[in-house]
């Protein structure tokens, strides 16, 4: 099917109108051309008026149709860094320094409605910064019911850790988010959720194939055999729902407050069990969080904690995090941030406390934006990863840590994000 000349104007002059409307602070049109578009761009509308509209709102471009029933929206982020680190073991050269630039994050996100807007859906895609090959994240429509009840279907952030799944990793405080998070997160998984709100209070419910199974099939080892998750948020104070998106107060905010307290169990085969066996695993998770938030400053706290039930031993493992940000300008947050450890003294391989300590800033282009922001940080790790090597990943170079037997460790990063 071909396109005449009229719709291959419209769509030319929808896209236009979104480029006129939309104004970037880094590089200002001279006025008289800037004028000239606007006014050129009004005399197309008419001709958008039985074909629907382009637009370019809450930081993502929409193809919108005519009678507003279909939506097709399009974003995404970049994040592009740097890790410099000190002290670490380095199995090729055993330098004392090592570091390099890596591509944090490459996503797109795709998402809109159709039928009705309240049959919504999402695909979010990220490239993953060590092979470059694209991984599905997010997968899943979503149904509103009311005003007050929704229910998802597909591959989702289970509801678990506010740090991850109530916050988007470009509006965190730091570079990333905390190493408890790293830890003690459930991720994602395939399955069903239910959600209720009010204006004070919000819960999350999920039956799912269990913690970290992103794009397994029902005869993946990785699988549990069932989980159920919930989390259950409060807010006190005059900040809103939107507020608490992102784990920064920008000056002019409200204050308020959020707590979250969320729980999971899952049931597996030997997935996750100890060495040699092939029991029954029981999972237990629990987390509770608290947020404050008031003109210019943040503080934040959360311990979680995971019971592994496996034959005739039972392991019990502990973390927390506590950080805080504060606006000395409009455009300039200072944050630090300690984040804890505590393996269960059962474990073998290494079961020594684990902690992070990191100070850094962030300088946000635009004010009250996340959209283009610049983040510098430090992080020392006291203890070596070898004496914790049992719940302590290493190398992580998500988050600029590596491998080293005598702790002292620090890492220096640097991180510029990009939200379209």
């Amino acid at each position: 099917m071909r396109c005449s000349p009229l719709v291959m104007l419209c769509l030319v002059a929808g896209s236009s109108q979104a480029v006129a409307q939309t104004s970037f602070r880094l590089f200002e049109p001279q006025p008289e051309y800037f004028a000239e578009v606007q006014a050129d761009a009004a005399t197309r509308t008419s001709l958008m008026a039985d074909a629907g509209s382009v637009e370019h709102s809450g930081g993502r471009f929409s193809v919108v149709s005519a009678d507003g029933n279909y939506k097709l929206q399009v974003g995404g982020d970049i994040q592009f860094r740097y890790f410099g680190v000190i002290g670490a073991d380095s199995d090729a050269t055993n330098e004392n320094y090592e570091g390099g630039f890596q591509t944090g994050r490459a996503r797109v996100d795709i998402g809109g409605h159709i039928v009705n807007p309240q049959m919504t859906f999402r695909i979010l895609a990220n490239v993953n910064r060590g092979t470059g090959a694209f991984e599905l994240q997010d997968a899943y429509g979503e149904y509103l019911l009311d005003e007050n009840w929704r229910v998802r279907c597909g591959q989702f952030k289970l509801p678990f850790s506010r740090e991850f799944f109530s916050t988007n990793p470009t509006q965190v405080l730091a570079i990333e988010r905390s190493l408890t998070d790293a830890v003690f997160r459930l991720d994602r998984s395939q399955g069903v959720q239910v959600s209720y709100q009010e204006d004070r209070w919000r819960i999350f419910g999920a039956f799912s194939d269990g913690r970290r199974n992103l794009s397994t099939d029902i005869t993946n080892a990785a699988e549990a055999d069932f989980a159920l998750t919930g989390r259950l948020e409060t807010r006190i104070g005059e900040a809103g729902w939107r507020q608490f998106r992102d784990l920064s107060a920008f000056q002019g905010d409200k204050f308020g407050m959020l707590l979250g307290l969320a729980g999971h169990w899952q049931q597996e085969g030997s997935t996750g069990a100890l060495s040699g066996s092939t029991s029954t695993v029981d999972l237990f998770a629990y987390t509770a969080d608290v947020g404050i938030e008031g003109n210019g400053w943040n503080a934040f706290a959360a311990v979680m904690g995971r019971i592994i039930d496996v034959e005739d031993e039972t392991l019990h493992d502990i973390g927390f995090v506590v950080q805080g940000g504060v606006f000395v300008d409009p455009q300039i947050e200072l944050f630090a941030r300690y984040a804890h450890i505590m393996p269960d003294s059962d474990r073998t391989g290494g079961n020594d406390d684990f902690g992070a300590i990191t100070v850094g800033a962030t300088y946000f282009f635009v004010p009250r934006s996340h959209a283009v922001k610049f983040t510098a940080e430090v992080t020392y790790y006291p203890s070596s990863t070898s004496d914790s090597a049992s719940v302590i990943s290493a190398p992580n170079t998500g988050i600029g840590l590596l491998s080293d037997n005598d702790g002292g460790q620090v890492g220096i990063g640097a991180q510029l994000t990009i939200v379209f």
